[in-house]
């Protein structure tokens, strides 16, 4: 028998147990092209034999002689010798827990031809024992059966439970809310994106994006580019009242209606999201209006409790999906999907866009706060350099104050790379100094030193 006899046991006991004829045939699959021609030739050799050996346990059997020559074919017929780069031994000290298996499963299923040949009865259940005989299942999780994609269902299975922990601390969410979410639109539309668009929607839904609420841990300074607000979070961003933000703020509302009618989305549900988009911006609360559905207020509510904030971030209710299929439109799937990429596509990343043009302008806030505090840095290593700079070094901070606000800023950040380098290690010789270690420098003579 070959190694899969195993299952073609239990394949032809399931056949056995029902009670209509099946019919069994050969599908052909990406194994059965012209690479596999020289396997095949080994098969049919190998059934050649097979039937050689059959003729002979026949022959063996209708004659009258010792019962040796029975056992012997026997023998041949379901325990065939191995080929020769098979003969090797294989012991268990040294193999995987996969071979081993598949090594006890062979002899399983030898023992049990063999059984039944001799006159006694196969085992009541299969080997392997499915959740249902055809399922193909693997293996389960959580009490899920799994049968494709494992290696996806093992990581969703590993990182969902630590990533709904994280959300609901985060956001101050119970279970009740963030299953609220309808996270299908989200795992479809994702699925559809490249790498670099599903990092960016990560960063937006949970709030990563590069704003000055971030980015104060490395420049120190939190300004928003556009406005006179001293902390630039995700928030404010759709929120900034910057002429150009507002600008884009318009125009994504007027794209989203325009999409919207193009995916052939209910109107009352697409101008329910822009009027909540709208108010969302405008930092107001009056979200409910006297002629929404019923089913749109509803989803409204549901909304607020999870935010009114998380709605340009990604995160829909499923009361959206409800009011769509309730408007008795085909597919509310394929409807709930698109309203999901219209809110990323048409409305947060271009705001997000815009707000980059203005923080990479001429006339950003935070280029002023960050050319002011490069100027402020530059200054102190001028006036401290005795303090903080070793005495090799301290020609790095001979530095022109009147010329200061003339340099550009890559400039500037070039010359404060250097000035921290050579701090940091004016940093470690004071330290080696305490400990009793001098640095090498002391053996070392100028040679002017070593003229005199």
């Amino acid at each position: 028998m070959e190694a899969d006899a195993d299952l073609v046991l239990a394949i032809q006991l399931i056949k056995s147990r029902l009670p209509f004829l099946v019919h069994t045939r050969h599908v052909y699959g990406h194994q059965d092209g012209q690479g596999k021609r020289k396997a095949d030739r080994a098969a049919k050799r190998a059934r050649d034999e097979r039937l050689r050996n059959a003729q002979e346990w026949t022959a063996a059997s209708d004659s009258e002689d010792s019962a040796d020559e029975m056992v012997n074919a026997e023998k041949k017929l379901f325990n065939p010798a191995p080929m020769p780069s098979e003969e090797k031994d294989i012991g268990t000290s040294n193999t995987t827990d996969e071979v081993q298996i598949n090594i006890e499963c062979d002899r399983i299923a030898s023992e049990t031809t063999q059984a039944v040949l001799k006159g006694g009865v196969s085992p009541p259940d299969p080997v392997i024992s499915l959740p249902y005989a055809g399922s193909k299942a693997m293996f389960h999780i959580r009490g899920r059966w799994i049968t494709s994609k494992v290696k996806t269902e093992i990581k969703r299975a590993r990182r969902s439970p630590a990533i709904k922990v994280y959300m609901m601390e985060k956001y101050g969410w119970d279970n009740a809310t963030f299953e609220s979410i309808h996270w299908p639109s989200v795992l479809s539309v994702r699925s559809n994106m490249k790498q670099t668009q599903r990092m960016q929607s990560s960063k937006l839904m949970h709030g990563w994006l590069p704003v000055m609420h971030m980015r104060q841990f490395i420049t120190g300074i939190n300004y928003c580019p556009g406005c006179p607000c001293t902390d630039e979070t995700l928030t404010h961003v759709f929120q900034c009242p910057n002429p150009s933000i507002r600008a884009a703020c318009r125009k994504a509302l007027a794209q989203m209606k325009k999409v919207g009618k193009k995916k052939k989305i209910p109107s009352r549900i697409m101008d329910a999201i822009c009027h909540f988009l709208q108010v969302e911006s405008n930092g107001d609360n009056k979200f409910h209006q006297t002629t929404h559905h019923c089913t749109v207020t509803t989803a409204i509510d549901q909304q607020l409790r999870i935010g009114s904030h998380m709605l340009p971030r990604g995160f829909l209710a499923k009361a959206w999906y409800t009011a769509i299929a309730e408007t008795g439109c085909q597919s509310p799937d394929i409807k709930m999907n698109a309203l999901q990429r219209i809110i990323w596509d048409c409305w947060s990343n271009p705001i997000w866009k815009t707000r980059n043009e203005v923080l990479h302008g001429p006339n950003s806030r935070y280029g002023y706060a960050l050319e002011q505090s490069l100027s402020a840095k530059l200054l102190w290593f001028q006036q401290n350099k005795e303090q903080v700079l070793a005495r090799s070094d301290q020609f790095l901070a001979n530095i022109d104050v009147s010329r200061i606000d003339k340099l550009n800023r890559s400039t500037k950040q070039r010359w404060i790379k250097n000035l921290e380098k050579a701090r940091k290690a004016f940093e470690v010789e004071n330290k080696q100094r305490r400990n009793g270690q001098a640095p090498i420098t002391d053996w070392l003579v100028t040679l002017n030193d070593r003229i005199t």
